[in-house]
């Protein structure tokens, strides 16, 4: 970078921005599903449909990290993550 901060390239830097938001991002939908569960806060809900957009758009550019985007749209399926779960 032009700061000298990295050597990395403007390619390997932008995977590394990627990957930290989608850390970031998958965490949030542990928090807010937590968040509506546990602390009956069912509000959060309304929000993990934008978070999980983030984590399937940007997680399916990166070829090592498909295979847990998919995994993880294997386990949420068709459902409206916008509801609660039916027990």
């Amino acid at each position: 970078m032009a700061q000298g901060l990295t050597d990395a390239g403007e390619t390997e830097f932008a995977r590394w921005f990627d990957c930290t938001g989608l850390q970031r991002h998958i965490k949030v939908l542990g928090i807010f599903c937590r968040l509506a569960y546990r602390d009956g806060k069912p509000g959060y809900l309304t929000d993990l449909p934008l978070v999980w957009r983030y984590v399937r758009e940007v997680g399916s550019r990166h070829e090592a990290i498909r295979p847990m985007v998919e995994l993880l749209e294997r386990a949420i399926g068709g459902r409206d993550i916008t509801r609660p779960r039916e027990n």
